[in-house]
This record gives structure tokens, sequence and C-alpha cells, in this order.
């Protein structure tokens, strides 16, 4: 089986299936095609229908995730400069500073904490975030304590180097993260053919050729029945770590082109 991910899900496809497995080429799309196919490619001469399996499985696109993704960093880089202007409000007009001093409790420390990501590039740029997104809230604490002590103006400069130095810092690293989320959409293109006929499905990412281990296959038959998805036939488990595995059908597959 040609093993493949999809939204963090694997699929797999007989290797009698698979034709070639290449990095997506420019697609060309095709007026009132299926909503599954993205449009047509270019391989050897040869025009293929691109099929984006994410649509046949009712998954939101690799684009609209990483849209998502990167306007919620957005959001949270607007966040911490929102709360440095507010902080630094308060420092000028003598009045108590209401937002939280804790990195844990904001919007952008309550994702931080839990997020996990496969993408190595991505998880070494929200390791950098540590220290500074720290270090940008515990000033707060600092500013508040001078200000009730009536030391505005050291408050004022503590302000107005945060702003030049660790609030720059964070919003250089959200563009950072960023950049690589964009980057990260480079989908794999499978070609798969069946009794004849051919196309491409467009993929997250190949993770092996291996065979699945014979003792856990299911077919979708004996444990869901009616309503499954008629584009996959079965379920197995890796052999390495036991994962579940999605068999799909090509040929039902095809169909969706």
């Amino acid at each position: 089986m040609v093993i493949l991910s999809l939204a963090r899900t694997l699929y797999a496809v007989p290797t009698t299936s698979v034709r070639e497995m290449l990095s997506t080429p420019e697609v060309r799309p095709v007026p009132q095609s299926p909503a599954a196919v993205r449009g047509l490619i270019m391989l050897r001469n040869t025009t293929l229908p691109l099929v984006d399996l994410r649509t046949v499985f009712g998954l939101p696109t690799q684009q609209s995730e990483a849209e998502a993704f990167v306007s919620m960093l957005e959001q949270r880089e607007e966040d911490h400069r929102r709360w440095l202007n507010e902080l630094e409000n308060s420092v000028r007009e003598n009045r108590p500073f209401t937002l939280t001093t804790d990195s844990h409790a904001c919007a952008f420390g309550k994702w931080y904490d839990t997020f996990e990501t496969s993408n190595l590039l991505l998880e070494a740029v929200l390791k950098r975030f540590d220290a500074p997104h720290k270090r940008i809230h515990a000033l707060g604490e600092t500013v508040v304590d001078l200000v009730q002590h009536g030391r505005q103006a050291e408050a004022m400069a503590i302000v107005t180097n945060a702003r030049e130095g660790v609030l720059t810092q964070m919003i250089d690293l959200f563009h950072a993260a960023e950049d690589i989320v964009r980057d990260e959409q480079r989908e794999i293109a499978v070609v798969i053919a069946h009794e004849g006929r051919s196309c491409a499905l467009a993929v997250d990412a190949i993770e092996s050729v291996e065979r699945l281990s014979t003792e856990a296959m299911t077919r979708m038959d004996d444990t869901i029945g009616a309503g499954r998805p008629d584009s996959i036939v079965g379920v197995g488990r890796r052999v390495k770590d036991k994962a579940f595995v999605f068999v799909l059908d090509p040929g039902a597959v095809l169909r969706a082109a």
C-alpha cells in the first residue's frame, strides 16, 4: 500500500493502482467541473484531472486551513500591539492596567501552551516565542508597580524600549511563522489508474510504501454499513505503530472525476 496523509489522517491506495507520485504541477481550472476536480494537469503530454481528496471527504482545503492559521497568527500579533498600546495609555492617563500580565492567560499563550506540529521549521520558530512572550508580559507587572510608586517616567521608558525591542522581536517571529505556513502548501499528486481510467489525487504528503497488518484489516461494510463513503472500502493498521489507515477504492475515487 501507498500510505498517504490527508488532514492528519492516514489513507492507503494499493500499489497496483499507483503509477507515479510527484509534486503537484500547474493546475488548469476547468469550468463546470465536479466539485472535487480542481482542474487538469499535464504529465508528459498526457492530460489528467486532479482530484482533491480533501474535497471528496468534505474536508477544508489546504489553502483554507493555511489562511485560517495565518489569520489567527495575525490576530495574535495585533493583540500584543494593542496590549502594549493599552499599557502605554494606562501610564499616560495614570489609570489601572486591566489586561493580563500572565503570559499563559492571553489568547496566544493559551494556544501556544497546547499547540503541537509535525512541521520542524514551524516548531523551531514557535520555540523562539517563549522568552520574548514571557518577557513582554512580565514587564507589564514592572510598569504597573512603577506607576503605583509615582515613577511614570521610568515606566514610560520601559514601554518605549519594549516597543522597539521585545515587541519588534515578537512581530518578526509572527511573520516568520506565517511565511512557513504559507510555504508549507506543497501537495503531492498521486497518479492512479483503474480499468483504463487515470487521474491524479492531490494529497498532503506521502508517508511510506508498506504492507498493512493483515490481522487488523476490516471491511467498512462490517463496521459502518450504509452511509459510509464509497471511496473508503476498509480500515487497517500499520505494522510499526498500529495507527489506523483508511483503505481507498481507486475505482470509486476515479468516479469523483
